[in-house]
């Protein structure tokens, strides 16, 4: 029998002996620390810039209620999942051979089971807009149905936090928007909304970008989740994960770098800068929270390494694909959510690829996958192009002649720098005979 050395990854084996006082425990309290920055800065750009123009106490601290109410919600159902267990299924616990009672605490348990983390995350890529009781039932079912049902903590197949995202996004859409309408605190639409002006050409990326600066798109602060307040927060909590060794470094950098390099391409093919474009695009949205904090998680993610890579390659294009071709405003959870569906699948792929002697069959395997990243973005220029021509023979519905004057609409967009008692004001750009004006509408 021939001796192989197998490269096997790190992450797994590392002694105990040498890490005496590092775990599980640490690691999550590591995790919730790399969490801070983001909600400071969250609640500085939701919160405290809100608090200066109407002087509420209640939209100061609104910001904060809602991620406490988010981790609290989490620790008490699974605190509740773990007494209604011990109540009804004794027999499944440990006893106490003396006194023959039962060794267990259900609040003990829901911290050892850290409980918090999914309600933590969901109140940071909810809007703020959402109503409490909707935070509530989306913590039920990101605790409950999609992690304790599965097992438990390292058990769950999906992202808990993302499952719940995705169910009440799906269930009270319209419990959200319309709540929106009233709320003080500005948790709407991101810049990404005018991403279909910019692919429709009713607007350039080179007037956006110089409308609003390519440095404060790129690391200002954006009104919305937390996770999509500021870019800088997530690299600060991404350094820190990493320095602490929570993280493999590479797994955010594959996967912004496949979303980057997916965005220039398409750019580029649609007739537009495709440099601004996907700057644009990466800068906006939860792509890069989603890569630090949803990519990385250890327990839906493959442990191979080569399946690690092919993973986060695949969700940076499918985040872009489904941002560009379908209903859904940013795509990030939703990509996640269906590699985590095949993170098995490409785990014993890359397994494979790793100890394969064959050269041919390694790149035949490697050469399929690669194939497939080139077919997909083929088909987002396409279905884009194909757009573009049905805008054109449709032409736009608001543009027409009053008083045989030409007049056109060529771009809405939503201006959060001028604040008004918490209300958006919407900008209108109209084209009068060649002559544009600016018209603001607040909402």
């Amino acid at each position: 029998m021939v001796n192989k050395k197998f490269d096997l990854y790190k992450e797994p084996y590392i002694r105990k002996a040498d890490y005496k006082y590092y775990g599980t425990n640490n690691i999550m309290i590591d995790f919730v620390i790399a969490l801070l920055p983001i909600i400071l800065i969250g609640w500085f750009q939701n919160g405290v810039k809100v608090f200066m123009d109407n002087k509420s106490i209640y939209t100061l601290f609104k910001p904060l209620l809602f991620i406490i109410f988010g981790g609290l919600f989490s620790f008490l159902l699974e605190a509740l999942y773990f007494y209604v267990k011990n109540f009804y299924f004794k027999n499944l616990y440990s006893k106490n051979k003396k006194n023959n009672e039962l060794e267990y605490n259900p609040f003990e348990a829901s911290l050892k089971s850290y409980s918090i983390i999914p309600g933590l995350l969901l109140s940071l890529i909810l809007p703020l807009s959402t109503p409490i009781w909707v935070l509530f039932i989306g913590c039920f079912f990101s605790n409950i149905i999609a992690k304790m049902i599965f097992g438990g903590f390292g058990h769950n197949i999906f992202n808990p936090a993302l499952v719940g995202y995705i169910f009440v996004m799906t269930a009270f859409y319209s419990v959200i928007s319309n709540n929106n309408i009233n709320s003080d605190i500005i948790s709407s639409s991101t810049p990404l909304s005018e991403l279909n002006n910019i692919l429709s050409n009713k607007i350039s990326i080179t007037d956006v970008i110089n409308n609003k600066g390519l440095l404060n798109i790129c690391f200002g602060l954006n009104y919305g989740t937390f996770a999509e307040v500021s870019s800088i927060a997530s690299f600060i909590s991404y350094i820190y994960l990493v320095i602490r060794k929570v993280i493999d470094y590479k797994m955010p950098l594959i996967c912004l770098f496949s979303f980057f390099i997916s965005s220039l391409l398409i750019g580029c093919f649609i007739n537009t800068n495709g440099l601004l474009f996907a700057l644009y695009n990466l800068f906006n949205g939860g792509i890069i929270f989603g890569a630090i904090f949803m990519v990385t998680e250890p327990v839906t993610s493959p442990r191979s390494v080569i399946g690690k890579y092919i993973y986060s390659i695949f969700i940076g294009l499918l985040v872009l694909v489904l941002r560009l071709l379908s209903d859904l405003q940013d795509g990030t959870s939703t990509a996640i959510l269906f590699m985590n569906m095949l993170s098995f699948i490409i785990d014993n792929v890359g397994a494979k690829i790793r100890v394969e002697n064959n050269m041919i069959k390694k790149l035949k395997t490697i050469s399929i996958f690669a194939l497939i990243f080139i077919l997909l973005n083929c088909y987002s220029i396409l279905k884009i192009n194909t757009m573009k021509v049905s805008n054109d023979n449709n032409g736009d519905i608001n543009n027409g002649e009053v008083n045989d004057e030409k007049i056109e609409i060529t771009n809405i967009r939503q201006d959060y720098s001028k604040l008004n008692d918490g209300v958006v004001e919407f900008i209108y750009t109209v084209i009068v005979n060649n002559k544009t004006y600016l018209y603001n509408c607040d909402m």
